[in-house]
């Protein structure tokens, strides 16, 4: 309380001296303290009198509050009688802290108290992902309007990216080409959300898998999130695979099958080539998540979880085998599944974390020019589009002309955040490694 005090006093007190940029300013900064951190009824009460003259461009009194508020005499008389506070930007922002140690503490209670006595049918998991939810808005704290003078200098922050080219995550040349800075930046804050669309068996695992470990080679941690679709070791094979330079299907060629130098491979068997791929990827900073299930409750604590990791970029394969948990709010499939890249894109928006989710085609999308995706072809919703900041859809021309012979996978980009719309080209070793060179490419 006392501090609350020493805060309301030294503004009170400064306020005359100030010019209408240091009303702003000092408003500002007594906003980020929420109203109930001011200690009582009586502090946010004489908070908000004296916030609401410096909005109006006014310095304002000890006198003036008493006149104003005439119940609250006494209390205004205690702030007036508070010790001096040397540093009011530093008070405001301790009393800030302090009041949000309290309310977590609170919320950490209730969570503990309803574990305790748990309603029937009430799983721990629905629980913990609204402790999750309460925390997260509790940190997210009061106010935060910045005033344009206190914005951070752009040139500054683009020097800083422009010096700092491994902060940015490149992707693919091709892909990257679009993007505004020639990749996807890491900055701790306002990640993007990607949705990757594509039909059944065009390849969206493997473009995923190759941005997985163009990302990790680059040093940046990587998740993959494998939902219902495929186990750990499956996807850590193909990964093993993609950096061997070998098909998945052998043909009967057994682990002595000897192969002919290739890049900077010398000749060697497949059991020779395979663990040395494996070790390189296990050199890699990935996890895999093979956990079957992801609903609302699961997205929110895995994406917790991921903050607290520094996780860089996640792929989440795949967001139609999605559920919902109807019991704490119903929504019919087309409104949840737009839901879940809403949660995603406000934890990317919040932590700098990117996110590719892969999303099905669906079968109107033969009816487009050159088959290609479109937003609204997104399988059993059109709402995801609505959330995400990057939409990427790719199209295998070989699965319905053979004769093609690994020509490249389309590629188009119609929705971009930060950036040019366009289409593109990636190689077919993306989804075909046997015709890449082992050891030289990600």
């Amino acid at each position: 309380m006392s501090l609350a005090l020493q805060v309301l006093a030294a503004a009170v007190t400064i306020s005359p001296g100030l010019d209408d940029n240091g009303y702003r300013t000092l408003c500002y900064r007594l906003r980020q303290v929420k109203g109930h951190h001011w200690g009582s009824e009586s502090g946010r009460r004489v908070a908000e009198a004296l916030m609401g003259h410096l909005e109006a461009g006014s310095a304002v009194g000890f006198q003036t509050l008493r006149v104003q508020l005439p119940d609250l005499t006494a209390f205004i008389n205690q702030i007036q009688a508070a010790p001096e506070l040397e540093n009011l930007p530093l008070g405001t922002y301790r009393l800030e802290e302090e009041g949000a140690a309290a309310d977590l503490g609170q919320v950490l209670t209730e969570a503990q108290a309803l574990l305790k006595a748990r309603q029937a049918g009430e799983a721990p998991v629905a629980i913990a992902s609204n402790l999750v939810g309460a925390v997260s808005q509790l940190m997210a704290g009061g106010s935060r309007a910045v005033p344009v003078s206190e914005m951070p200098d752009l040139v500054e922050r683009y020097r800083a990216l422009e010096e700092s080219p491994e902060r940015i995550i490149r992707l693919h040349p091709s892909l990257n080409a679009l993007l505004r800075w020639g990749g996807l930046p890491i900055t701790g804050r306002d990640g993007e959300t990607v949705l990757l669309c594509g039909r059944s068996g065009h390849g969206k695992t493997a473009v995923a898998i190759h941005v997985a470990l163009s990302t990790a080679h680059q040093g940046h941690s990587v998740d993959y999130d494998v939902i219902a679709d495929a186990s750990a070791e499956q996807i850590f094979e193909r990964m093993a695979h993609y950096v061997a330079g070998l098909p998945l299907k052998r043909d009967g060629n057994g682990l002595a099958t000897l192969l002919k130098a290739r890049g900077s491979r010398p000749p060697e068997s497949v059991a020779s080539r395979l663990t040395w791929a494996q070790d390189q990827v296990r050199r890699l900073p990935i996890s895999i998540n093979d956990a079957p299930d992801m609903d609302q409750h699961e997205l929110m604590i895995r994406l917790a979880d991921k903050r607290a990791r520094g996780v860089a970029l996640s792929v989440m394969e795949n967001l139609d085998h999605c559920s919902w948990d109807q019991k704490t709010q119903r929504m019919d499939r087309r409104e949840y599944l737009g839901e879940l890249v809403k949660i995603t894109r406000q934890s990317d928006r919040a932590t700098g974390h990117h996110t590719f989710w892969l999303v099905q085609a669906n079968r109107k999308t033969i009816e487009n020019e050159g088959e290609m995706p479109q937003m609204e072809n997104t399988q059993d919703s059109d709402l995801p589009k609505n959330h995400c900041t990057l939409f990427i859809s790719i199209h295998n021309p070989n699965k319905a002309d053979r004769s093609l012979r690994d020509a490249p996978l389309d590629g188009a980009l119609p929705k971009n955040r930060q950036g040019e719309t366009g289409t593109f080209t990636l190689p077919y070793s993306i989804l075909n490694p046997q015709i890449k060179l082992p050891g030289v490419d990600a």
